[in-house]
Parts: structure tokens; sequence; C-alpha cells
């Protein structure tokens, strides 16, 4: 098992069970009178009928665990990165679909039982009421997020006016990339803290403090989130400076972020029980019978509703109504970001399974991988050498796979910097060099590159 799939193991598998157990107890435990994201009275809920369809869904949650758990075995030992990571990808789109199935199923069921019985619930309250006292409540301030964000800022300050060495093109996308994060969670934060308060009781007094709980319980979340992202960031700038090879640092801190944000969900699920529960018996306003707006209990789509955001049936937090425009284009978001794996992956396997080529054509070196990558006219190469051994290189950004190196790269012996692009598996290689850059090539095999070397010693 190489060390990639290893890290994919521990950081991927805490998400099947994560899923598996926020869902697992929907029918057994439901939240303020539903159940599978259908709203019961206490009376409806004691129906044999419900009981029949949740030991159905326990028995499919439970096999659909399995199936999860075994799926990644088959690719533990691939010797192949894109292929790992192109199974990964999938495995990981199944599980945030698979659990889902028997909770769609057992809403279908039970929409289907409660129209044969001829049900409601017989509350048809408001889904917002305004109470001034309630709707003033704020638990996100400024200065919970400024320490992250200065050092967000900091790092992006420190990254441009450093001195160039090579890797300054990566250090930059990481700095932007997980500052562009730190800002996105601080403004999730202020969102859902300004969000209306859902009223549970006809005491304003608890819902006061229901919603002062709930929000001191995101502001926390949503703080240590930010604080996971910043450390990361700094824990990634500081290594790569100390010459560390790119792709251990990053897989090694990517597999410790995504395990952390793992752990405080299930913290934040676990915190969210104990405050439903405190509250339970002082619930006397039960969720409305919107049934008809909720597609599988999970997604609200309602156009006379005009809220963007409303509290979740199942799982935590809020989410969009689908028929808003914002609702809308999250939706086409997430459309785009399920199509770009596929995309990703296709495209990460062209990369390893794509040869190299090189030739010599009037007077020119061209190397080609997927396209034309190198165009260099031989009179401005000063020096051409035949290798058969590379030297020690760390990577400053690039690719760097067991049959392709490709990018920027740092020579260890003289810290000199220099284009790559060649199959490390071969036993030759081309070291040209020219009035501005270094670079290292191979071609589809030996033999290749030992013509493409010959012909250019001819010219």
């Amino acid at each position: 098992m190489n060390i990639l799939n290893l890290i994919l193991v521990i950081v991927m598998y805490p998400i099947v069970f994560v899923f598996y157990f926020c869902l697992k107890n929907e029918g057994h435990e439901p939240r303020k009178g539903v159940y599978f994201g259908v709203s019961l009275n206490k009376e409806q809920a004691k129906d044999e009928a419900l009981a029949e369809i949740t030991n159905t869904y326990q028995k499919q949650m439970k096999g659909f665990l399995w199936i999860s758990l075994l799926m990644p075995w088959p690719i533990l030992f691939f010797p192949w990165f894109s292929l790992s990571i192109s199974y990964w990808c999938i495995w990981f789109l199944v599980v945030c679909v698979v659990f889902f199935i028997p909770f769609g199923i057992a809403n279908k069921k039970l929409k289907e039982l409660k129209l044969e019985r001829g049900w409601t619930t017989g509350e048809e309250t408001p889904r917002f009421i305004e109470i001034k006292e309630a709707a003033q409540i704020r638990r996100v301030k400024c200065y919970h997020f400024l320490a992250p964000i200065l050092i967000s800022v900091a790092s992006l300050v420190w990254t441009l006016i450093r001195p160039h060495d090579g890797r300054e093109v990566l250090l930059l996308i990481i700095v932007v990339t997980f500052g562009s994060i730190t800002l996105l969670f601080w403004g999730l934060a202020v969102w859902m803290d300004k969000e209306k308060t859902a009223i549970v009781s006809s005491d304003s007094d608890v819902n006061v403090n229901y919603s002062r709980a709930r929000k001191n319980m995101w502001k926390n979340f949503w703080v240590a989130m930010i604080w996971v992202n910043v450390l990361c960031l700094v824990g990634m700038l500081f290594f790569l400076t100390q010459g560390q090879d790119f792709s251990i640092i990053f897989w090694l801190f990517l597999g410790l972020y995504l395990l952390v944000t793992l752990v405080l969900p299930v913290w934040v699920w676990k915190k969210n029980r104990s405050i439903e529960k405190r509250y339970e018996d002082k619930m006397d306003i039960r969720v409305e019978d919107s049934d008809a707006h909720w597609i599988w209990g999970m997604f609200y789509c309602n156009p006379k509703d005009k809220h963007t955001m409303v509290n979740k049936r199942v799982g935590l937090g809020t989410t969009v109504n689908l028929a808003t425009p914002v609702g809308k284009g999250t939706l086409v978001l997430l459309i785009v970001t399920l199509l770009s794996l596929p995309a990703m992956c296709i495209w990460i396997t062209l990369e390893e399974f794509t040869p190299i080529h090189m030739e010599v054509e009037e007077n020119t070196l061209v190397v080609r991988h997927l396209r034309e990558k190198f165009h260099i006219a031989l009179e401005d190469v000063e020096e051409t050498e035949l290798l058969t051994q590379l030297p020690k290189m760390s990577r400053n950004h690039g690719n760097s796979l067991d049959n392709l190196l490709e990018g920027n790269y740092r020579v260890k012996e003289d810290s000199a910097t220099c284009e790559v692009l060649l199959n490390p598996r071969n036993g030759l290689f081309i070291r040209v060099e020219t009035e501005d850059e270094i670079y290292y090539f191979s071609g589809f095999d030996d033999e290749e590159t030992r013509q493409v070397y010959e012909a250019m010693k001819a010219e």
C-alpha cells in the first residue's frame, strides 16, 4: 500500500461513519416531529407502519455501510496514482449519495402512507414568528475572526515580498486558496448568525435561550474551522520554504485538515442533539406541514416562500430555498462541481498514461506531452548533456508521479531551478542549458532519448 492510499484511508474512512451515524436514527429520534423529512404528530408516529419503514431503513443503512467500507479495498494496492485518485473520487461521490438512498425511499413510503391515511399534523403554524428580542441575538463578533484573517493577509504579503526561489507560484496558489477559504468561513459564520430565529415555543424566553445556545454552537464551530484552515496554511508555508518535498507535505497536511474538519461536524452534531434534548419538553410549536415543498425530505423548493435560507429537516444548520435566485445559483454551482470531479480524473489519467515524445524539427527541439510543452531553438542551446542518472530534485510546482516528473524543480546540489519533463523510470535523460533556463528531458524510451541527443549534437 503506497503512502497516498494510506493517507486517503485514514482521511476518507471517517466520512462513512459520519454519514451513517448522523442518519441512522432518523426514524427513532425525530427532530420536532419530523420523521424521514415528513412531519407527523405524536399519535401518527405510533402507527406500526412507521415502525416497519424504520426497520427496513435500518437494514438498508447497515448494508450500505458495509458496501462503503469494502469498496476501497480493490484499489489500495494499485500502483497508478491517477487510477487511485479517480477511484477515491468515485468512492467519495458514492458515499455522499448512498446513505441518502434509504432515506429517500423511507421518505417516499411515509409520504404515501400519510396520503393514504389522510393524515395532517393539524399544526399549520407560520415557519417564522418575529420576536424582537430573539431576532436581535448575535453571537459572531469581528474580533473572533480578526487574528486568523490578519494571519492570512500577512501570509499573502510575505509570499509576495520574499526572495524568489522557484516556488513563488506554488506558495501564492496555496495562500490564495486557503485565504479564500478563511474569508468564506467568516462569511458563512456571519450569514448563519443573522438568520431569522425559528420559533419552537410560545414562551419568548425559551426561544431566546434556544436561539442563543444554537448560535453559540455555530459560532464556535466556524471559529474552530477558520483556525484549522489558517494553521494548515502556516504549516504548509513553513515546511515548503524549508525545502521539503511538495507532494508529501501537501498530502500530509491535506489529510490532517480533512480529518479535523470531519471531527468538528461530529462535535456540532452531538452538541446540537444535546441542545435539542435540553429543550425538547419546552417545544410546543412544531414544524408546519409543508411536506409537498420538501423533495425527498432534503431539498426545499417553495416559490411562495421568499426566504432564501430555511432550517434543514435532515442534518444540521440551514439549507437554501431552491426556488429563489440564490437557490438556483447554488444548484448550478453544485452540478458544475460534481461534473468537474470526473473531468479532473480524466485529465489526471491522461497525464499519467500519455507518453512523452521528443524530436528535432528544423533546428528546434520539440517536447510533447498531451500537447507541445517545449519549443527550444538549437541555436539558443549552450550545453547539452546525456545523463544516466538524475540529480536529486525537489518539486516547486507541477506533477510528481512514478512515471512522470513535470514542472519547475529545484536541484538540491546547487539549489538551481530547472524545467523538467521526463519519465524517471527511463535510464537516459538529456540536460539542456540555455542562457535563461536549465531543462531535463527524456523521450518515450531510452532509444528515442539517445536519437534526439545525437541529432542535437549533429546540429
